[in-house]
């Protein structure tokens, strides 16, 4: 039970790692609010949960990339649950593949907005509740691809690289204050937006199997795991740093 009693936000919760981490906080004795754009998923999800930890979920409408509708989310979930402890930031959007000459200014600007500016807008509103709670952890969904490129990609690879240094910056800003902010950095996962593009998870294998060197690829509650530590206090003393969950991508 390592975040008992603990209050937790996480975006982007009612897909893929976003709801492995609700799954994951929950079981740890976490009390969550689950943000999305979809809340209709988000409570049909809630509603396999055992019957213990339902009462431990608050669900919000929430379009990161709304400033109003952020901050009255966050308000909700303080009324709900009390001064936020954890802020997972998994809410993100993927552009259809092009190059930088194809690709529209609207596409650009929604990956911007969802990945980059959701993760600020929503980390603004929850530090003053992580203060008031005597501090907190903050941990921003990266990925692989903000350390390395792929083709058609631009913009995703663009916001996830900001969002490596935005997780250095606020781990200077908010040290003092008890919060620490770190990143998670994972490879290809066997999530929803991933069957959606390539059809299946062995589609997806297909297609992007061979650059791993462990042979697969990853699950999502194995990077909800490096969430989960990033959260707790085992991870007490790490601060600014970047956990790369990719079987060895990376290292080739």
């Amino acid at each position: 039970m390592r975040l008992q009693d603990k209050t937790a936000i996480v975006t982007g919760a009612a897909s893929g790692i976003g709801w492995a981490t609700v799954q994951s906080f929950l079981a740890e004795g976490a009390r969550v609010s689950l943000f999305d754009v979809n809340a209709a998923r988000a409570q049909q999800l809630v509603d396999t949960l055992p019957d213990a930890q339902r009462p431990r979920t608050s669900i919000h409408t929430v379009n990161v990339a709304d400033e109003a509708a952020v901050s009255e989310a966050c308000e909700a979930a303080v009324t709900a649950f009390g001064d936020t402890q954890i802020l997972i930031n998994c809410a993100a959007t993927q552009t259809p593949a092009a190059t930088i000459d194809q690709l529209s200014p609207q596409d650009w600007n929604e990956a911007l907005n969802v990945n980059l500016t959701g993760t600020f807008l929503v980390s603004r509103a929850v530090i003053p509740a992580m203060r008031r709670a005597g501090g907190g952890a903050i941990v921003h969904t990266a990925s692989q691809l903000g350390s390395v490129a792929t083709p058609g990609f631009s913009a995703y690879c663009a916001t996830k690289g900001a969002i490596l240094q935005l997780t250095k910056a606020m781990a200077l800003d908010h040290a003092r204050d008890n919060i620490r902010v770190n990143s998670i950095s994972p490879g290809a996962t066997l999530t929803e937006r991933l069957r959606t593009r390539f059809g299946s998870d062995q589609g997806a294998f297909d297609a992007l199997g061979a650059g791993y060197p462990m042979g697969r690829l990853a699950e999502a509650g194995e990077v909800a795991a490096g969430i989960l530590y990033l959260a707790s206090d085992e991870a007490s003393f790490v601060n600014g740093t970047e956990l790369v969950i990719d079987g060895g991508y990376l290292a080739q």
